[in-house]
């Protein structure tokens, strides 16, 4: 269970610093993180049967995490969330690998599941980190994209924290 303690330190400093320091594309992902992490274990099987079948509940939840990552990676003014997506799209990959192959073993599906978060949570704590950064050197740190014709709020910067 050490590995749930250290897992779940890491979560909690990672996710704490990105809504305190971040932008909105930062704290909304570290929102959604955090919802995820939090209805993991609602909709994941019982303990018995746990990962050796396709967790279609699990499969649902991280399509619908997904789907966020990618409207906010399309809309932010920033590159990071496209690595979030691509990270979390292999945990999805892997409940598709599990689909074709039922055999799978399952600690490989676990793993192939679980291991995704790491380098998203260090994307986040970077993202985060040069947002920072910015709003330091110029004093502003805009979070969204603006289109051809932004609205009156994408014009305006972002505050230190947002």
């Amino acid at each position: 269970m050490l590995h749930l303690a250290i897992f779940y330190t890491l979560f909690s400093l990672t996710c704490c610093y990105a809504l305190v320091r971040g932008g909105d594309p930062e704290r909304l992902i570290a929102g959604i993180m955090i919802l995820g992490v939090a209805l993991t274990p609602i909709v994941v099987n019982p303990a018995s049967r746990r990962f050796y079948g396709m967790e279609a509940g699990l499969l649902t939840l991280d399509i619908l995490i997904l789907l966020a990552f990618v409207a906010i990676a399309l809309r932010a003014n920033r590159f990071w969330p496209m690595g979030i997506v691509v990270f979390h799209s292999m945990s999805v990959v892997g409940h598709l690998l599990k689909l074709g192959d039922p055999q799978l073993i399952r600690t490989a599906y676990l793993v192939m599941l679980a291991l995704w978060i790491y380098p998203q949570m260090l994307l986040l704590v970077l993202g985060t980190w040069r947002h920072r950064a910015r709003w330091i050197a110029t004093g502003a740190d805009r979070s969204w994209s603006t289109s051809s014709r932004p609205s009156a709020a994408a014009r305006l910067p972002s505050g230190p924290n947002g």
